[in-house]
């Protein structure tokens, strides 16, 4: 088995496909590097082992992807930025150091409004005999990595090997690969863990659905009956993140999603977003993009589909 990535020329990344089952938004400065074999191109040896398609991608703002109905499990591991994701499930944001893991046969969505977004992405056979455990599971799974480093490590190692030569130290990082990808999504999730990450789920979509109320660390872990000690901790132990950072890192994305996709004014998005006037806002995207607002408005415009 051997893993190269070919990269597609960014005057080809531009496109918008789709369908009644999917839509696909690339942008303008992304790059795709898919997963392909110097000596075999149909890539029979990868598809033995169950893997449809892999591949790491450096996204911009504005990048969609969704499937009403996938054919495979599709598993991501982000390592920067962020991304929103939706599935029949469930929903939320995809962090920096944590894996998503969506079944087949569910809608399968990602969105994300960050200047730049990278993951290593799967999408794995169910009907293949080292996946097809994975078809019992009806949930989505998203959560922190313990082996996210090491993972990178050796598709980054696999892919230097693979431009030089193509024998059995290639093969070696190949299997690992694919060890570490099958025990981490075969790996099941406590009871307790699972009803907590879904309960704070549910909290989030709440905050991010009203920005514009006045949200504490207090009014938060009432919210979930915890004390605010054990709030902040569950917070830190999913997001790697205080939960006030979670709150302007949702305020940042909304407004960061008004400016690209309409023509509110400045007053308006902060009044909407919890910000507390329109200086605040302009100071916040000078602080984290280094430009203001209207700048980053005149970003090239991408029609996300609903």
């Amino acid at each position: 088995m051997f893993i190269v990535y070919r990269k597609i020329g960014k005057r080809n990344m531009a496109k918008s496909i789709k369908n009644i089952s999917k839509t696909l938004i690339i942008p303008p400065g992304s790059e795709e590097h898919f997963i392909s074999f110097p000596r075999d191109p149909t890539g029979a040896d990868w598809f033995d082992q169950g893997v449809a398609l892999a591949g790491f991608s450096r996204l911009t703002a504005g990048y969609l992807v969704r499937h009403s109905r996938a054919r495979y499990h599709f598993g991501v591991y982000c390592t920067a930025g962020e991304v929103r994701y939706r599935s029949g499930t469930a929903g939320g944001v995809l962090h920096r150091g944590e894996f998503l893991f969506i079944p087949a046969a569910q809608m399968q969505c990602l969105s994300t409004t960050e200047p730049e977004f990278r993951m290593f992405w799967w999408l794995l056979n169910p009907e293949h005999p080292r996946w097809n455990g994975l078809r019992e599971r009806t949930s989505t799974i998203c959560r922190t990595w313990r082996c996210g480093n090491e993972l990178t490590v050796l598709t980054e190692m696999l892919y230097r090997e693979s431009q030089t030569s193509s024998g059995p130290v290639a093969e070696s990082f190949c299997r690992l690969v694919l060890d570490y990808l099958e025990r981490e999504f075969s790996e099941p999730e406590a009871e307790r863990e699972v009803r907590q990450r879904q309960q704070m789920e549910q909290l989030w979509n709440e905050v991010r659905k009203n920005l514009g109320i006045p949200w504490t660390v207090n009014r938060l872990a009432s919210r979930m009956g915890l004390s605010v000690s054990h709030f902040h901790a569950m917070v830190m132990h999913y997001y790697h993140a205080t939960p006030r950072e979670m709150i302007r890192r949702f305020r940042f994305d909304e407004a960061k999603r008004m400016l690209l996709y309409g023509d509110a004014k400045l007053e308006t998005i902060a009044e909407n977003t919890g910000y507390s006037s329109a200086f605040a806002l302009s100071r916040s995207f000078r602080k984290h993009l280094g430009i203001c607002p209207r700048e980053f408005r005149r970003m090239p415009p991408m029609s996300v589909a609903e």
